[in-house]
């Protein structure tokens, strides 16, 4: 295999750089052997590299994107050694050999980008949308989360442009939704009359967290994001100072009106933070019946009283015997962590921001007053019940919590891939 690293970037050497292999030796060894059926020996070269030089993981992640056509895995460990600045290189070199040749490894870099450093993607958007990478994949326009209308001028004379295909234009329109920014979505509403859309609006706001009400558009997920700290994970976020919160146990002033249980304690706010639509409330438990939600019952609903704790309502159906009895998440004490605006999109276990959904969105709706109730946390599959276990929403899924603050109920579900 023909191997050319090109000098796009000047490397941060060192003094120790005369006595070490050379560089360009040490990728063009790493592409010709890579073999995803030794993943051993990848790791040991990859780790050789990083040992000899730990400044320029960035000509590492060049190699690997145009001399390994697919080798998304290689990357993934990788790009936590980027500096924002990299970041946009990365996604520089993905499009570039995306323009020669169409790869796997280009679009898993540029996904990458969206998941770690988001904001590296703005200042290139309109590259991305002629590119058409990822187009086929159902995260093709997750880039533009969190854009501004400034950062996406570009797409505005396609969405206009009523000769070009149509395929183009809704394209198009569907990445200004997808900013959810204030002025791209005025925009983008007043015109979608006009454009070929495959579906009605009110689906593609459904998609991005919105919802039409009385001839205002309602958004369903609060902008503020708490990470929700576990041991030393995150340990770059800073935790908030003064809110206790509990992870796990159970909760004995309530029971599962399905199976006739203890309701599962899953998280425990002694003080409410601000910024997730929770009124009221000065505490707030949220729980369930893990072995019923999902596997026996779609959803449940709970009303809090004023002390925040809950009662399972409205459920009519007769007694159940689960199929999978579980125990409760194991108790801990938990942190929370303001969330920055790069990863607030984190498939993690937190409190407020757009749900990761695994499959269709799922707002439900309040069975007292019957509107669209906000979403309020996602807990992840892979909490601890045991010392040899864990719950599993399905198969690796996760669980959503909603919340409607006038009727002070929470409501629950699932979903997995």
């Amino acid at each position: 295999m023909e191997f050319v690293v090109r000098n796009l970037f000047r490397r941060r050497s060192t003094a120790q750089d005369v006595q070490l292999a050379p560089i360009d030796a040490l990728i063009k060894e790493y592409v010709e052997k890579f073999d995803r059926r030794n993943w051993p020996d990848v790791t040991v070269r990859t780790s050789d590299f990083l040992e000899r030089y730990p400044n320029d993981t960035i000509l590492l992640i060049e190699g690997i994107i145009r001399g390994i056509p697919d080798c998304g895995t290689a990357l993934r460990d990788l790009v936590d050694r980027l500096t924002e600045d990299e970041f946009g290189r990365m996604v520089d070199i993905a499009l570039d050999q995306y323009a020669l040749a169409p790869s796997p490894s280009a679009e898993k870099a540029v996904h990458l980008a969206n998941e770690r450093s988001i904001a590296s993607l703005y200042p290139r958007l309109e590259r991305v949308f002629q590119s058409r990478i990822n187009q086929t994949c159902y995260y093709g326009l997750w880039p533009f989360r969190g854009a501004t209308a400034l950062d996406t001028l570009f797409l505005r004379p396609i969405v206009d442009n009523a000769t070009l295909p149509a395929e183009a234009r809704t394209r198009a329109w569907r990445a200004l939704v997808e900013t959810r920014d204030p002025d791209c979505l005025r925009y983008a509403l007043s015109i979608a009359s006009t454009v070929p859309l495959p579906k009605p609006v009110d689906d593609y706001l459904q998609r991005i967290g919105f919802e039409r009400e009385g001839g205002v558009v309602r958004q369903l997920y609060p902008s503020t994001v708490y990470t929700i700290l576990f041991d030393d994970k995150h340990s770059d976020l800073a935790p908030l100072d003064g809110h206790d919160t509990v992870f796990g146990g159970v909760c004995t002033s309530g029971h599962c009106l399905a199976c006739g249980s203890a309701l599962d304690r899953v998280l425990t706010l002694d003080r409410v933070p601000e910024g997730l639509g929770v009124s009221g409330l000065s505490t707030l438990s949220l729980a369930t019946c893990l072995q019923c939600l999902g596997w026996e019952i779609e959803r449940f609903f709970y009303r809090h009283g004023v002390d925040g704790e809950p009662t399972h309502i409205a459920y009519d159906g007769g007694h159940v015997e689960p199929q999978f009895p579980t125990d409760p998440f194991d108790v801990r004490l938990v942190r929370l962590a303001s969330t920055p605006s790069g990863r607030k999109w984190d498939n993690v276990t937190r409190l407020g921001g757009f749900p990761n959904w695994e499959q269709e969105p799922e707002f439900l709706s309040c069975p007292e007053c019957s509107r669209t109730m906000p979403f309020l946390l996602q807990v992840t599959s892979g909490h601890a019940n045991g010392s040899n276990s864990c719950v599993e929403f399905g198969d690796g899924g996760l669980a959503y919590v909603s919340w409607c603050d006038g009727c002070r109920i929470s409501g629950w579900t699932w979903q997995c891939t």
